[in-house]
């Protein structure tokens, strides 16, 4: 770094989501890992860790990408993984349909 310069500031970054839809899954699952990637709370869907902050994060990104009818399925498991579980088994099927 030259001198008299300074660090950049972290910045909050925003995103948008893929909504996802009875033929996108695969598309959908690459993105939404990608993007849990970023903010580094993949751990927490997989391996499935216990951290009540980052299952938030989690909970909300998938909020953001998933209709309304499908929160009402899965909006009330204990554990994001378990939600994403839910998620990948409801739509498994659209991957075996290419």
């Amino acid at each position: 770094m030259l001198a008299g310069t300074s660090q950049p500031k972290d910045t909050n970054l925003t995103f948008q989501c893929l909504i996802l839809t009875s033929t996108n899954y695969t598309i959908w699952r690459m993105r939404m890992e990608v993007l849990l990637g970023k903010p580094r709370v993949w751990d927490v869907v997989d391996p499935g860790l216990v951290d009540a902050q980052k299952n938030n994060i989690v909970k909300g990104v998938l909020f953001q990408s998933i209709s309304e009818y499908l929160i009402l399925q899965i909006g009330n498991l204990k554990t994001r993984k378990e939600m994403w579980e839910a998620i990948k088994t409801r739509n498994l099927w659209a991957d075996r349909v290419k």
